[in-house]
C-alpha cells in the first residue's frame, strides 16, 4: 500500500492547526498509515558524531613560496533505530504504537540525530483509532508533569491532553532523564 504523502501531510498540518472537521482529517491520516508496522517493545536509538580535523596538502607556488591549504573539519553522523518503523510525511514523522494509536511529530530535532541536549523537542501527538473498524476516537498532545529535579536528573510523567474526543487513559509513562 502507498502513502499519497501530500494528502496526508496537509491533513496533519489542519489537524494541528485546529479543525472543525477532525474526524475527516483524522480518518485521512489513519487510512494512509494503518499499514506502518507497529513499534516493538524494545527500541534502540543510537547516534554517534566523529569528527576529523580534516586534511592538509603542501605545494609550492612559484613567488609564494609553500603553501599549505586545510581542509575545514568534519563531522559524520552515523544513526542507527532499531523496533521503531516510521514514515517520513512531508514535515512529519509518523509511527505506530501498538495499542491503536498513530504517533506524529515534526521531523526537526524529532529524533537523536537533529536533536541537541539542551533543546526540548517538538511535541508529540497521539491520535488514535479503533482497531478493527480504523475510525479516530481521539487526537491529543503529551505533555510532561515535573515530580522530582534534582542536577542532572529529572523524573516527570508523561500524560495526555486531548485536543478532540477523549482517550481512555490519560497518564502514560515515567519518564527518568
Amino acid at each position: 500500500m502507498t502513502i499519497d504523502r501530500m494528502q496526508v501531510n496537509a491533513a496533519i498540518e489542519q489537524l494541528l492547526a485546529g479543525t472543525d472537521q477532525w474526524e475527516e482529517r483524522a480518518q485521512v491520516i489513519v487510512n494512509n498509515c494503518k499499514h506502518i508496522p507497529p513499534k516493538s517493545l524494545l527500541v534502540i536509538d543510537y547516534s554517534s558524531t566523529t569528527k576529523s580535523d580534516g586534511e592538509s596538502i603542501t605545494g609550492h607556488a612559484p613567488g609564494q613560496g609553500n603553501v599549505t591549504i586545510h581542509d575545514k573539519p568534519t563531522d559524520e553522523h552515523k544513526e542507527f533505530v532499531f523496533g521503531k518503523p516510521h514514515e517520513r510525511i512531508g514535515y512529519f514523522k509518523v509511527w505506530k504504537e501498538r495499542r491503536g494509536e498513530l504517533g506524529i511529530k515534526h521531523w526537526w530535532k524529532a529524533d537523536l540525530g537533529t536533536k541537541s541536549l539542551d533543546d526540548v523537542g517538538p511535541p508529540e501527538h497521539y491520535l488514535g483509532f479503533d482497531k478493527d473498524t480504523f475510525r479516530p476516537k481521539y487526537f491529543c498532545v503529551v505533555r510532561e508533569r515535573l515530580i522530582f529535579s534534582i542536577p542532572g536528573l529529572r523524573l516527570s510523567r508523561e500524560y495526555l491532553e486531548p485536543i478532540y474526543g477523549v482517550p481512555e487513559k490519560i497518564n502514560r509513562a515515567w519518564v527518568l532523564r
